[in-house]
């Protein structure tokens, strides 16, 4: 979907896969791919993979949820896996840490 050097999405048969790093000056195109890709799951529940985010911000606590709020609005659910450590440190700060929690 766009080059992993800048911070990308891998479409896999198990979900989306982030490659590569997030901030501001990419979250936009990001939340943007990741939503389009959103759009055209059958399934229910949506996987995204982190496991190879390399660098992330608070942009992107910013961009989870945007993808969880459009999952929402079409009735899916959204699975991350292998969230890097300080993403997860972000949202227990945010007090957001349960969306990371499969139910």
């Amino acid at each position: 979907m766009s080059d992993p050097g800048q911070g990308g999405w891998i479409q896999q048969p198990d979900g989306l896969h982030f490659s590569g790093g997030v901030d501001f000056s990419n979250v936009v195109r990001l939340e943007q791919e990741a939503k389009l890709w959103l759009e055209h799951q059958v399934a229910e529940i949506c996987a995204l993979d982190l496991a190879k985010m390399e660098r992330c911000n608070s942009a992107g606590g910013v961009l989870l949820l945007g993808m969880f709020r459009a999952a929402h609005q079409k009735n899916k659910k959204l699975l991350v896996r292998n969230p890097p450590d300080n993403l997860l440190s972000l949202m227990r700060l945010s007090s957001l840490d349960h969306l990371l929690t499969p139910t």
